[in-house]
């Protein structure tokens, strides 16, 4: 049976998920540099994934990631389908404001 991140992984037109990089990394006081340092990722991998989360990249990288981060595999992958029905659950809750995106 394959796990939550292989699902997500599994190619299919257009990818259906982001990896979280950016924001744990913040979350943490890391920067670039220094995520490419703990996790044995080229800090050129990094940057891309830093900059575009969406881009492919291999499961090997994301372990390396989620292992820098403390964390594992599922927290660092993101089901864009489950962000699109939290935030179309949010805006039915009137939660959040569909013009501005601004929680209230």
């Amino acid at each position: 049976m394959k796990t939550e991140a292989q699902r997500l992984l599994t190619p299919r037109r257009g990818n259906r998920w982001r990896l979280r990089v950016k924001e744990l990394a913040e979350a943490r006081g890391m920067n670039i540099t220094q995520v490419s340092a703990r996790s044995g990722v080229s800090r050129k991998t990094v940057t891309r994934l830093w900059n575009n989360p969406k881009s492919s990249t291999l499961l090997s990288t994301i372990d390396k990631l989620a292992r820098a981060f403390g964390t594992n595999i599922n927290d660092l992958i993101v089901s864009l389908d489950e962000q699109e029905e939290r935030e179309k659950r949010l805006l039915d809750e009137g939660r959040i404001s569909r013009y501005n995106g601004v929680y209230t």
